[in-house]
Formats: structure tokens, C-alpha cells, sequence
């Protein structure tokens, strides 16, 4: 039993982080198959570092496929970018012919013992030679320089896009999500980026009328742009605040994205606050939390919402090693009554998101 091997993998490691009793409820409560699989992977990363379990994740979840018939399509891949998502890609699967790096700011240097090299590297290649552009940010204006560097389109691969589609259903799920739950309700958007997630939750309910929603986004920019995109929506709320267990200020790293957080080295100082003093008596049917590492605060700050009203969840479950049995856990602690699904929403290890049902 996958279980098992899990456990006893645990007890030997020095860590020994989970706790047996609070693994084996979670387990227990995970509807099907496939979040079996995903628990046990994500925990075996947790405590190994391998990032085989990861692979297997990928694969598993079929995520890897399409990229990975593309790439075994080349008799050589040279990575452009190497950095977090480049120099893991040879880690999770060394079978494909990686070849270096393309890297402007690290030539010279080795990154899994390949070379990196500049980007005049490219008038060698061969018709049979591929570059992956690993980069998330900035890949349209990477192409147009390998194309500029007489690298042929078809030639190109473009991790981004592949990205994209293993995201496509990510927080809206119809196998297991009730539509009809969240009518009467509002849809609290933790997180909100851009605005993105709200508009696709309206899209997917495919109705405005009956249903509300609440945006918390606390990078100042990030702030900005959601409310321009969801302009036209006057039934949400739109709040330039984070979501913790407490009401305090915080210092916070703006300006980075998806990848703003609170942080020391912030530049900003950003409220906080918990769900539970925010909304009042107001009837809350769905919680989206993906807040960069605070989702355990932001849960406790949601305990009262959690437990009188029982409103499905979706968590991500990414941010630190031990939130793939901290958060469930903490969860069933607010309301037993809960039971869970994971998915994967990438091809790497970010977007793993847990659903409380």
C-alpha cells in the first residue's frame, strides 16, 4: 500500500515532521485515486527533496504529456533560462537529450552539469536542435531574439504555453464542485492577482445575478489592475488588504507578480485581516486562498465562516513543504465534516491545490 511506504519512509527520516495519526485521516478522507496519488507524492517530495515524486506527479496527472512528446521529438534541447523553473527540468527528467543552457547572465557557469552558454551559442544549432524557453515572464520578447539569432520558429518550445494549458481548470472543477452550492452566496477570491480567478468563477457559474464576490489583493499594483479588470462587475467588492488569522500590518515585496509577498524586505507596509471579521453575516458558498505561504493564517482567520457555514474550499497547497498535511489537517481540526480532492495544475511543482468539499 502506497501508504505505508510512506509512513515507513517517514519514521527513518531525522525531520519526522508528520505525524502518523494526522496523515492517515487525511488520507482516509481523500474522495478518489487521483489524490491518493498526489498526496503521497507531495509528501514524499516534502521529506526527500527527490524530484522524481514530482515527475511522477506530472506524468501522472498527464500534464507532462503533450510537452513531452514535443520534446522527444529532438535529437537536442538546449533550456533557455537558468533559473528556478530551467534548472529543475534535467532534475525531474534526465532521459531527454538536454544539451546546456542559453543563459545571458550565467554564461560560463554549470547548472546540473551542463554548460551555459550566451545566446551567439544558437548559430550552432542544428535543424534538429530545440530551445525550451523556460522563462514565465518575458518568453514572447525571448523568441523574437532567438528568432532574431536565425533560431527556425518550429524550433522554439514554449514552456509557458504548455503552462497555460495544464492550468486551464484550475479552481473550477465540475467532477466534484457543486454550481448549485454556490448560488445565494459569495465567492471569496484570496489572492486575487489580477482579477482572473473572479471572472473565471462568474464565467464558469455562467450567471452575475445570484451570486457575489470579494477580491483580496495586497500588492498595491496587483490591486490596481483587478480593479480595472473587474470593472464591470458591480457585484464584487475589491479590497487592497491581505487575509491572516489577526487584524495587523505587515511589511510586503510589491511589484513581482504572482510572486509578491510579505517579506522583511518589503517595500511597503500592507493590512492584513482576518475573512471572518471582514464578511460579517454575509453568506459565504466558496473560498479560493492562494496568498503565497499564508494560507494556514488565512484559514484560522476564516475558522467562524468555516465552521457555522461550510463553504467549499480551494486551497492552494505549494507554499511550504509541510502545508500538503498542515493545511488539510488543520481544516478537519475547524470542521470534520470536510473530505478532500487534490489536482496539479502544472508542470512543475507549483499549482497543487487542495478542495475541501
Amino acid at each position: 500500500m502506497e501508504y505505508e511506504k510512506l509512513y515507513f519512509h517517514y519514521k527513518s527520516t531525522e525531520e519526522k515532521l508528520v505525524n502518523h495519526i494526522d496523515v492517515q485521516r487525511i488520507y482516509s478522507r481523500l474522495i478518489d485515486k487521483k489524490s491518493k496519488q498526489i498526496f503521497t507524492d507531495r509528501i514524499m517530495f516534502s521529506l526527500t527533496d527527490d524530484w522524481r515524486f514530482i515527475r511522477n506527479l506530472l506524468i501522472k496527472s498527464g500534464n507532462w504529456t503533450q510537452l513531452g512528446e514535443v520534446l522527444s521529438s529532438y535529437k537536442e534541447i538546449y533550456i533557455y533560462g537558468a533559473g528556478i523553473a530551467g534548472s529543475r527540468l534535467p532534475l525531474m527528467f534526465p532521459e531527454y537529450p538536454w544539451k546546456g543552457y542559453i543563459d545571458k547572465n550565467k554564461k560560463g557557469l554549470i547548472c546540473n552539469g551542463l554548460p551555459i552558454y550566451g545566446i551567439e551559442k544558437c548559430r550552432e544549432f542544428l535543424n534538429e536542435s530545440a530551445v525550451l524557453i523556460s522563462n514565465m515572464s518575458g518568453a514572447d520578447d525571448i523568441k523574437k531574439e532567438l528568432l532574431y539569432a536565425n533560431i527556425n520558429d518550429k524550433n522554439i518550445i514554449m514552456y509557458i504555453t504548455y503552462m497555460k494549458n495544464a492550468a486551464k481548470n484550475i479552481y473550477f472543477e465540475d467532477e466534484y464542485l457543486s454550481k448549485e452550492k454556490m448560488v445565494g452566496g459569495v465567492f471569496i477570491d484570496g489572492g486575487a492577482f489580477d482579477g482572473g480567478d473572479t471572472v473565471r468563477f462568474f464565467d464558469w457559474m455562467n450567471e452575475k445575478k445570484n451570486v457575489g464576490a470579494i477580491a483580496f489583493e495586497a500588492d498595491s499594483d496587483n490591486y490596481e489592475i483587478t480593479k480595472k479588470n473587474l470593472v464591470g462587475y458591480s457585484q464584487v467588492k475589491i479590497y487592497n488588504q491581505g487575509l491572516s488569522d489577526v487584524s495587523e500590518k505587515k511589511r510586503f515585496l510589491s511589484g513581482k507578480g504572482e510572486m509578491s509577498n510579505f517579506s522583511s524586505q518589503g517595500d511597503s507596509v500592507v493590512l492584513l485581516n482576518a475573512l471572518d471579521n471582514m464578511i460579517g453575516a454575509e453568506q459565504v458558498s466558496y473560498i479560493k486562498m492562494d496568498v503565497e505561504g499564508f494560507e494556514q493564517k488565512a484559514l484560522l482567520g476564516a475558522k467562524r465562516i468555516i465552521e457555522e457555514q461550510f463553504p467549499t474550499l480551494a486551497v492552494s497547497i505549494y507554499h511550504k513543504r509541510e502545508d500538503i498535511w498542515k493545511l488539510p489537517e488543520l481544516i478537519l481540526r475547524i470542521n470534520p465534516k470536510y473530505k478532500f480532492f487534490l489536482r496539479h495544475y502544472s508542470l512543475g511543482v507549483v499549482d497543487t491545490v487542495l478542495y475541501a468539499i
